[in-house]
Formats: structure tokens, C-alpha cells, sequence
């Protein structure tokens, strides 16, 4: 009988047959056998069996692709490393005790003898597809090159007599670059960051033979910039070693201008961290999260090491400037955050608020009276965002502003033992009218602890 000729209702008891059979995905060999019991059961015709056939082996071929079997545990691998990092911790604290000792020829040597046979080690790990090997020959190649440039300065300085420090970073620079290019070649993420990292040493060493710290920090800052960019366009493999080593070369540049330019330095630090801050934060640049990471934890250090510095700096000599760029620059994050232009929103709002409440005490200097009453107003305009749908953070931050600034502006207008009373009473008024407009705001739609775009 034709499957054309087959009644539905047929058809539908013999595939529900077919099941109560044993028909449930069994492995390679019900392959062919499967289809052509539709075939007899008159479900569907020979050509749609032998497409269904050829579908299904094809399937069970890529499922039986298994990866490769892992032939170091991970205890061996991890103990494979500690052992090695207490070798050559031992190692180091012999040369740092006969070091000086040696002559210019015994260094020199042991320097070399020790790349050489680090290079050959990592050339004679197997060279299979199991990734601990692939680890193994990277982490023993990244030590052969810290012996390179340990031969290469002894070989300059200590050989050859040059005094000039910038010299020998340029020529040692520039040997670890074309070997850790040359051991990069199979794209192996770690000899392509020790690459990045020599090129940015012999430009350092370039330009300090000409200029002194400024300069160097800013052509670091610039081919920083430019590496991260090529990280991002995916112009080199593994983009993000490619954009760690350009932000963290980039760091160092503009902690070299804040030697040489303390202002401006300072500025280019801040700036370089929101720069940084913000292509992770902002959709669309950074589309990967490993890019995200790397730049915003690059960001973040970069911040915490220039903000501090930067406000113990201009705080004495402009701190009404200072504290309202940084209200202005809290407001905007506040705006970035609340209009959801951002990733990881409730952060950014966050970091805003605090930003805000901080701009007037830094004015303080400056501003003793002004000061307190404008840190007041801010932390009132939070607690009354923080009002609406979606943004109770804001009230808490606020509240917890009012606390400070409404004590400041009664320590500063009313001096004197008799402000005690005062102060309490008034932050438990402060606690009490939050509390209140809390409680009234949490019943409206939408009304929790949570932010806008997060």
C-alpha cells in the first residue's frame, strides 16, 4: 500500500505502534533500521527513508567527535607549577647572594646558559593538543625571556660599559621583542604580551634618549591607545592580551607624565581610567565581555590609583574647582546611569551619587560656608530621586548625605556645646522624614530596590 493510500487515522496507530515498540533513539545501528519500519508502516517513502537515514548518521558522526582525553591531571599540572616557582624562587635568592661576586664573564654566562636551556626545555615539551602542555611551553618560554633580558643587560652594561640607563633598556627591549616574536609565531597568547610589552619598553627607552619622563609617558599613553584599538578591531589574535598590554602600557605612561607634569599628569591619569571606564561600560565598543573586563578592570585600577592622588593634589590649590568638576562629573554619571546608556547601570548611579556628594566637600577649602549648604541641597535632591519608580539607591545614598551635611552646617553656623541636642534632634528628624516618604513611595508601581537599566 502507497503512504498517499494509507487512511490518517492508519497512519497515526501504526506510528504510535512503532513507539510502544521501543522506537526511542537508540544508537548507531536503528540508524537504517528506524526509517524503514515507517517505510513498511506506510508512514513516509523510500527516498524520504534514505534522507532521513543519511541525516541521522551524519549526526551521530559529529556527536562521536570526542575531545581529546586530558593526559595531566589538574593536581599534577598545578604542583608542576608550584615546584617550578620554588625552583626558581631559589634560584633568584643564589644569584641575588653571589651575584656580585661573580665576574662580568661568570653572569654573563649563567644569564645565558640559563635562556638557552629554558628555550630548549620549552621547545621540547610535546607538542600535542592537551592544554596543559600548550600552558607549559608558554609559562617556560615567559621565564627563558626574563633570562634573555637578564643577559642582554649584563651584556650591555656590565660588557660593553654603557652608562645610560635608557640605552640599555632599549637594546635589551629590543632583543626580548624579536625573540618572544619569533616564539609567538604558533599565537601563543603569553609571548604575544611579552612582545607588546618589550615594544612598549624599547619606545620608553627610544624616547627618553631624547626627552625626559613627560614625553616618554605620553608616546606610551598614544601607542597604548593604538594597541587597544587594534585589540578591539580584532586586528591581532587573542584581542584581549592584545588590549591588557595596551591599556596597562598606556597606565604606565601617564603615571610617567604625573612625574615629570603633576598637573596635567594628573588630569591624563583621570582621563586615561574614564577612558578606559567608559569603552567597557558603553555598548558597542567593547562587544565581548572578556573585552569588558579587561578594560574596565584596567579602568577601575587606573581610577583608584589617579583620583586619590589627583584630589589630595588640587584640593589645597583650587578645591572649589575640584569639588564641582566633580559634581559635574557625578551628575553625569547620574544621568548615564538613570537613562539606562550604560552597562551594569546600578554601578554607574551609584558611583554618581557618591560623586555628587563628594564635589562639596571638596570645595570645602575654599567654600567653608557655601560648602556644607551646597553638599545639603545635593543629598535633599537625591533623597527626592530617589523617590521615583526604580531609584530607592538614591534615597539611601541621599539620607545617608543628610547625615553629614545637615551636622556639618549646625557645627559650622552654631558653634558651641549647646549643638549637641540640636544635632540629634535633627538627625532623628532626618531619619524620620525618609523613613515617612519611604514608606509612601513603596506602594507605587515599580517602586523597589532596584535601578533603572541593571
Amino acid at each position: 500500500m502507497r503512504v498517499q493510500d494509507r487512511h490518517p487515522l492508519e497512519a497515526r496507530h501504526a506510528y504510535r505502534s512503532l513507539h510502544q515498540d521501543g522506537w526511542s533513539g537508540s544508537p548507531a545501528g536503528d540508524a537504517r533500521r528506524r526509517p524503514d519500519r515507517l517505510v513498511h508502516a506506510g508512514l513516509i517513502s523510500t527516498a524520504q527513508s534514505e534522507a532521513i537515514t543519511t541525516y541521522e548518521r551524519a549526526t551521530l558522526r559529529s556527536r562521536s567527535v570526542a575531545p581529546p582525553p586530558r593526559r595531566i591531571p589538574r593536581v599534577a599540572e598545578a604542583l608542576g607549577y608550584l615546584g617550578g616557582t620554588l625552583a626558581l624562587g631559589g634560584l633568584t635568592l643564589l644569584a641575588a647572594r653571589f651575584w656580585s661576586d661573580l665576574p662580568t664573564a661568570g653572569r654573563l654566562a649563567a644569564a645565558g646558559v640559563v635562556a638557552v636551556a629554558l628555550l630548549v626545555a620549552g621547545a621540547a615539551v610535546p607538542g600535542t593538543a592537551d592544554p596543559a602542555f600548550v600552558r607549559l611551553r608558554q609559562i617556560v618560554w615567559l621565564a627563558a625571556s626574563a633570562a634573555t633580558a637578564v643577559a642582554m643587560v649584563v651584556l650591555v652594561r656590565d660588557a660593553f660599559g654603557v652608562q645610560r640607563a635608557e640605552t640599555t633598556l632599549l637594546l635589551a627591549s629590543v632583543v626580548v621583542a624579536v625573540e618572544s616574536g619569533v616564539l609567538w609565531w604558533g599565537r601563543r597568547p603569553v609571548q604575544l604580551f611579552v612582545l607588546l610589552a618589550a615594544g612598549f619598553a624599547a619606545l620608553g627607552g627610544a624616547v627618553a634618549h631624547l626627552t625626559g619622563p613627560g614625553p616618554v609617558g605620553l608616546s606610551l599613553v598614544a601607542a597604548g591607545a593604538v594597541t587597544v584599538f587594534v585589540g578591539l578591531r580584532r586586528w591581532l589574535p587573542t584581542p584581549a592580551v592584545v588590549e591588557a598590554a595596551g591599556a596597562l602600557g598606556g597606565l604606565v605612561g601617564a603615571v610617567l607624565v604625573t612625574n615629570d607634569w603633576e598637573a596635567g599628569g594628573f588630569v591624563l591619569l583621570v582621563g586615561y581610567g574614564l577612558a578606559l571606564a567608559a569603552l567597557a561600560l558603553v555598548p558597542g565598543p567593547a562587544p565581548r565581555l572578556s573585552d569588558q573586563i579587561v578594560l574596565g578592570t584596567i579602568g577601575a585600577m587606573t581610577l583608584l590609583q589617579g583620583v586619590p592622588a589627583a584630589v589630595a593634589y588640587f584640593t589645597p590649590h583650587a578645591g572649589a574647582v575640584t569639588g564641582l568638576v566633580v559634581l559635574g562629573l557625578g551628575a553625569t554619571l547620574l544621568f548615564l546611569g538613570a537613562t539606562g546608556k550604560v552597562r551594569v547601570a546600578a554601578v554607574v548611579q551609584s558611583l554618581g551619587a557618591g560623586a555628587v556628594l563628594a564635589g562639596p566637600a571638596l570645595a570645602w577649602d575654599q567654600w567653608h560656608g557655601p560648602a556644607p549648604v551646597l553638599g545639603t541641597a545635593t543629598a535633599a535632591g537625591l533623597v527626592a530621586l530617589g523617590l521615583l519608580p526604580d531609584r530607592l539607591l538614591l534615597s539611601l545614598i541621599g539620607s545617608a548625605g543628610l547625615l553629614v551635611y545637615v551636622p556639618w552646617i549646625i557645627g559650622w553656623y552654631f558653634p558651641g556645646q549647646g549643638r549637641v541636642p540640636i544635632l540629634t534632634v535633627v538627625a532623628g528628624v532626618i531619619v524620620l522624614v525618609v523613613a515617612v516618604l519611604l514608606t509612601r513611595a513603596s506602594g507605587r508601581p515599580g517602586h523597589h530596590l532596584r535601578t533603572h537599566g541593571s
